[in-house]
């Protein structure tokens, strides 16, 4: 059995969180793990397709995509100060189609192919999940939950700490970093582990400034096919500085195994063609992920 080890968080509680510096490629812990890059070959080949999203109504979403060898993944769009139903799902060990279910999806042929997934994955019929039939979806109701601060937890403080507090009891391993006002130069790339894994958590967050559109990002996910990364479901998802929907969170479960990994860039770049002067918004990346258990276990 795999021994459960965080690797990036230095302590559960948020008041020690906020007293440390943001963590970096040479000082953290995580990137002995993480994959920023390797040698296999980048293609347009697509693999996979969307199944369906589901939109809710502050514009947060819910895609489901079919990964391609009967894996399923789900990709969720949402305000960074908000917190992710997709993980609130997972801590119940809900399947994408008791998400979707619980999401009130109702496409007969999204429900097939994923039923057709579901039981692959899960030993009983799907299950009413106690984060409510709308909650993944609806906007915060501020009389119940209090005050929501909107501009959430993208930044150097933070992030971390909420990435690995949703996710580390997930996953044998999580990871994060940000960048404050950095220019990214050349495509961001960032792996979880170097094998196969049984969960992968993709995440991206940009700042939310109002600076224009020289902010935004887009995340691709792509998967290894065959000695090759190939974009998944051909969807760039574009991280847009200027609303408060500015983050991205991907789950995918594979039985056999499976490697994926994320890819940043700038989405636009007039300023490097006309000389414009702007600040760099600040943003982060997130990984989580367990290994496919060795043979004999270990």
């Amino acid at each position: 059995m795999l021994t459960k080890t965080k690797i990036s968080r230095t302590t559960h509680l948020m008041v020690l969180a906020l007293a440390l510096p943001a963590c970096t490629r040479e000082a953290s812990p995580a990137h002995d793990l993480v994959v920023f890059g390797d040698d296999l070959p980048e293609s347009e080949a697509v693999v996979g397709s969307v199944i369906e999203t589901l939109e809710g109504d502050d514009g947060a979403s819910l895609t489901f995509i079919d990964l391609g060898d009967g894996d399923v993944g789900v990709m969720e769009r949402r305000p960074a100060g908000r917190p992710s139903a997709l993980a609130k799902a997972r801590a119940e060990d809900a399947t994408p189609l008791e998400l979707y279910v619980a999401a009130r999806g109702h496409d007969p042929a999204a429900l097939t192919r994923l039923q057709l997934h579901h039981e692959q994955v899960a030993e009983s019929s799907p299950r009413p999940l106690k984060i409510g039939p709308t909650e993944s979806l609806a906007p915060p109701n501020l009389d119940e939950e209090g005050y929501h601060d909107l501009d959430g937890y993208c930044h150097s403080l933070a992030w971390g700490s909420q990435w690995s507090g949703d996710l580390g009891p997930l996953s044998a391993y999580d990871a994060t970093d940000f960048y404050t006002q950095e220019d990214l130069a050349a495509p961001l790339y960032f792996a979880p582990g170097s094998t196969n894994n049984t969960q992968t958590w993709i995440g991206a967050c940009v700042d939310h400034q109002g600076g224009g559109p020289y902010d935004d990002k887009t995340l691709t996910i792509q998967k290894l096919v065959s000695g090759t990364w190939s974009n998944v479901a051909g969807e760039a998802w574009y991280l847009d500085a200027s609303t408060y929907n500015n983050t991205y969170t991907f789950y995918a479960f594979s039985l056999a195994g499976a490697r994926y990994r994320g890819r940043l860039t700038v989405e636009w770049g007039g300023c490097e063609t006309t000389g414009c002067s702007y600040v760099e918004p600040s943003f982060g990346w997130g990984l989580a992920w367990t290994p496919v258990p060795p043979i004999g276990g270990g």
